[in-house]
């Protein structure tokens, strides 16, 4: 989202005033989750122990957070 005034002087210089936002309503982008599994690391656990590993955990998110951004432009 954009929103910007252009200001004029003496027919000649312009002053232009920007403000922009990225990410405005801060939605989070979730990155895949992992597949990272292990059945069986050690033969000796029986079989009804769950299995060891980070499957399915999703720890990061793509993009970033809300960010605001103003600027300023002196045309002559």
């Amino acid at each position: 989202m954009s929103l910007a005034k252009q200001f004029l002087f003496k027919e000649r210089y312009q002053l232009r005033f920007e403000a922009d936002a990225f990410n405005i309503f801060n939605h989070p982008d979730f990155d895949t989750p992992n597949n990272d599994v292990n059945f069986f690391p050690q033969l000796r656990r029986s079989a009804i122990d769950p299995p060891q590993g980070s499957l399915g955990l999703i720890q990061h998110t793509i993009g970033s957070p809300r960010f605001l951004q103003l600027s300023m432009h002196l045309t002559f």
